[in-house]
């Protein structure tokens, strides 16, 4: 059974490596990995928090590029949001909409959001 940390490793750096730079660890708690931080080509970068009680985090910094950031996440707190507790913050913090991550595994949430990304950046990588 493969750990989250491999799941993101291995999609980050064998499907994505035009636009990754580099994967790792940045924090640690008794559980295991608490932060996992992709860089991107650009410079911006993916911050991924996953606990084992199924709360997660996917966030997109790119304010040092253009002022934005996009963050994937399942906070309890956008009730009025259809797919709730799921959601993003798009663009910036105040701007919630629906979530289409799909998280069925971890795997295909990176690839999700990698993808996402890839198409916005790629032209300008």
């Amino acid at each position: 059974m493969s750990t989250p940390v491999a799941a993101i490793t291995q999609v980050a750096k064998t499907e994505f490596s035009a636009i990754v730079s580099d994967v790792e660890v940045v924090a640690w708690s008794q559980q295991g990995a608490r932060l996992v931080r992709i860089r991107l080509v650009d410079g911006s970068f993916l911050d991924i928090r996953i606990t084992r009680a199924g709360d997660y985090s996917y966030h997109w910094e790119h304010r040092m590029n253009d002022g934005g950031l996009h963050r994937w996440d399942n906070a309890p707190h956008h009730h009025q949001i259809a797919t709730a507790p799921h959601h993003l913050h798009e663009g910036n913090e105040t701007t919630v909409v629906e979530s289409r991550l799909p998280t069925t595994s971890v795997a295909d949430d990176v690839r999700y959001v990698l993808t996402y990304i890839s198409n916005l950046i790629s032209p300008h990588a």
